[in-house]
């Protein structure tokens, strides 16, 4: 790790945002590619892979290890998009952590308003789900908003502190 930043974190957002210039894709389809590949990650308790009820790990680790439970995936989610350019914040449900991303006008679904800009809900834990699609148990739940630190790298070890207003569709 050098100034916040690992290689192999860097080149994984490389990868994909060279999938997404091959492929055309718009910035809304990239940002769906990235949270498509983190809910690939297997999910497991930390007191399953740590033996500890909470270990938040750095986006290189759930990358090496492809698992790990709703944070970690998170994380990682978080720091491929800030690596690509995409604005992003943590998303704190009861008991739950998930991802918002600036979507670009015209992106209907679950969000919360932050600093005057939307971020659209994104369910990293499980295969299928899209961005502005929310569990049915977090639609009313007032969601903590952490923004994501200049360096993405510095995600994880709960390195978090912050706050948000919680809005709606």
């Amino acid at each position: 790790m050098t100034e916040g930043h690992t290689v192999d974190v860097d080149r994984a957002a490389q990868a994909l945002s060279q999938i997404s210039e091959e492929h055309g894709y718009s910035s809304f389809a990239e940002m769906s590619s990235v949270l498509a590949f983190a809910q690939t990650t297997s999910y497991q308790s930390d007191e399953d892979t740590r033996g500890q009820p909470e270990f938040w790990q750095y986006p290189v680790e759930t990358l090496y290890d492809r698992t790990g439970d709703c944070e970690d995936s998170t994380i990682l989610t978080a720091a491929l998009l800030r690596r690509l350019g995409h604005g992003v914040v943590i998303l704190l449900m009861p008991d739950h952590a998930a991802i918002g991303v600036a979507a670009p006008p015209g992106i209907q679904g679950d969000f919360v308003t932050w600093n005057g800009t939307r971020y659209f809900y994104a369910e990293t834990t499980a295969e299928g789900w899209r961005i502005g699609d929310m569990p049915a148990r977090y639609t009313s739940a007032d969601a903590e908003v952490v923004p994501i630190p200049a360096r993405s790298a510095e995600l994880g070890g709960g390195l978090f502190d912050g706050d948000g207003d919680h809005g709606g569709r």
